[in-house]
């Protein structure tokens, strides 16, 4: 990436740590082993999906991509997205037409990121 990574943790609830690339404005989410899991960019000019698709496009546009490639994306009222199918996620930013961020993510993610913070708050009690 070019540059060393700020390790830092979103609060002391959180399950593990992530890098933080503030130049690339990119982040590599880890698990509780330091395995990653998930890496989320908002800064989308350099990203593509392979094998050469690049992912820089208006929100609508991106939305109707992913419809073709799956047709059980899940859509939010705020203009959030998921398909667990393609293993991608994102936001709308604000009320434009941009994406805020893309998410890319392993099979099961927010499966075992809710059974992770709901052991870790077993654990707690």
């Amino acid at each position: 990436m070019g540059e060393t990574p700020k390790r830092a943790k979103r609060n002391r609830l959180s399950i593990a740590e992530y890098d933080h690339f503030a130049k690339d404005g990119f982040f590599v989410y880890y698990d509780p082993n330091d395995i990653a899991i998930a890496a989320e960019c908002f800064a989308l000019s350099a990203v593509s999906y392979p094998p050469d698709t690049s992912l820089d496009l208006s929100y609508s546009d991106l939305i109707a991509w992913l419809k073709s490639r799956d047709p059980n994306l899940a859509l939010e009222p705020d203009g959030g997205f998921r398909s667990d199918a393609l293993g991608v996620a994102g936001a709308r930013k604000g009320e434009d037409d941009e994406v805020e961020s893309l998410l890319f993510y392993r099979p099961n993610y927010y499966e075992d990121s809710t059974r992770w913070m709901r052991e870790r708050r077993a654990a707690r009690q």
